[in-house]
């Protein structure tokens, strides 16, 4: 009987060590661990770009901009479509594991702008945050729908 008592009591004790509050985007600021294990996995966030039948629109230009300080991240000068990659009209990049750096664990805001004849035609924000490995689409909807 005393060891089932100690037993539940060393349970209790876990149970209230765990603060259920915490996230892992509760400390924004902290570097990631050097000895990390991550997969060798590339993640890209995608959007699709669609008119009201749902067709993809063909953009004269994008980029993506970090909200905070209005810092450019990319945009179609930047980026080229990734080898072995079929083309599909109206999808572009707005973030990737390649500027994991510009975001923390907590999360950044960046607005994606799309533009036909110098004309803002598809801005939409996104969250995006990442965990030390990957990026992660916090929120934000992947397809916008644009009236030509």
């Amino acid at each position: 009987m005393r060891a089932l008592n100690i037993f539940i009591l060393c349970i209790g004790l876990v149970v209230l060590a765990c603060n259920k509050k915490a996230g892992v985007g509760d400390d924004c600021e902290s570097g990631c661990k050097p000895n990390r294990v991550c997969t060798e996995e590339f993640r890209s966030l995608m959007v699709q770009v669609v008119n009201s039948s749902h067709a993809g629109v063909e953009l004269d230009s994008f980029k993506v901009v970090r909200v905070r300080d209005n810092k450019m991240i990319v945009d179609n000068v930047q980026w080229q479509q990734p080898a072995g990659v079929s083309y599909q009209p109206g999808v572009y990049l707005v973030y990737s594991d390649a500027y994991m750096d510009k975001t923390s664990v907590c999360g950044e805001d960046f607005e994606f702008r799309g533009y036909l004849k110098d004309k803002v035609v598809a801005n939409k924000t996104y969250t995006i945050a990442h965990d030390c490995c990957h990026i992660n689409l916090v929120s934000g909807d992947i397809k916008i729908v644009i009236e030509q």
